[in-house]
């Protein structure tokens, strides 16, 4: 059987990392990108890798890459949609613009719903269809700063249920969801030189009552992490085990999160977190 995978979000990080592993384990794998140098790079890696422009935000570039995967994969194949382009917008609530809230929304939300909306039709064709959200331990805990990427993940993770939950019921295309924990992966980089420029953009009173808890979140995202290569093993998982998990944690400390989150008191939480930023 002719494996497939279509990784939006390939230039970079867990995309790029996965797309690798996947087209040296023998996927054919379509790799997502944005920029056109991107896709030039990402074409060279392998023979098993194809780029493919896909902006999941806009829906010319989604109708495009299902007509040319389309052209492909036939009925006997397996074809696995994994959800992986995102965003982080990190900002204290109380001045993120309202405009970037709803950018991280869209980005996270929407147009991974919109990408998935537009594949099933194909993912109910073939022998083994499966979708797959990159999501994170922001799905289920929230901390200071990141609290509309968290949003954005709580809300993908209550859709990839609804739509594991109604897929069971009307075919048999499996879906799950990668939780990772801290990762060194470049998103956080590039979200804190954005949190600096909106810092620089308020008045005087807010920075002497953000400027401790932002130094903290720069200095949590610049210590040393695991490798993104620790979501290979999961993902390859869920791709092939005939009956993969609903979720699935990855890394150490996204364990701790998710016990901390189930079975410890809210405010037990609230002190450890607040005791963290102090």
């Amino acid at each position: 059987m002719t494996q497939h995978i279509l990784i939006t979000g390939a230039s970079s990080g867990i995309g790029f990392t996965s797309a690798i592993a996947m087209a040296q384990r023998g996927y054919q794998v379509f790799a997502g990108y944005r920029r056109p140098e991107d896709g030039q790079r990402l074409d060279t890696l392998h023979e098993n890798i194809t780029a493919i422009k896909l902006d999941i935000t806009q829906a010319a570039d989604i109708e495009q890459a299902v007509a040319a995967i389309e052209k492909v994969v036939s009925t006997s194949n397996r074809l696995i949609i994994f959800n992986n382009a995102g965003i982080a917008v990190a900002s204290p609530l109380e001045f993120l613009p309202l405009n970037e809230f709803e950018e991280q929304l869209n980005i996270n939300v929407t147009a991974q719903l919109a990408v998935t909306q537009a594949f099933l039709p194909l993912l109910r064709q073939v022998k083994d269809g499966r979708i797959i959200f990159n999501s994170s331990v922001s799905g289920f805990i929230s901390i200071p700063c990141v609290g509309a990427y968290a949003a954005s993940k709580h809300a993908l993770e209550a859709m990839a249920d609804a739509l594991r939950r109604e897929l069971a019921v009307t075919s048999a295309i499996k879906v799950s969801v990668l939780e990772p924990g801290s990762l060194n992966t470049p998103i956080w980089q590039r979200s804190l030189e954005r949190v600096e420029q909106l810092l620089d953009n308020t008045g005087d009173d807010q920075k002497a009552l953000y400027k401790k808890l932002i130094t903290a979140t720069r200095e949590s995202a610049g210590e040393a992490k695991p490798s993104d290569n620790l979501i290979l093993t999961p993902l390859i998982h869920a791709c092939e085990t005939a009956n993969p998990k609903s979720r699935y944690l990855v890394g150490q400390n996204a364990w701790l999160f998710r016990l901390l989150s189930r079975f410890a008191p809210e405010a037990v939480v609230d002190f450890l977190i607040y005791r963290q930023y102090r």
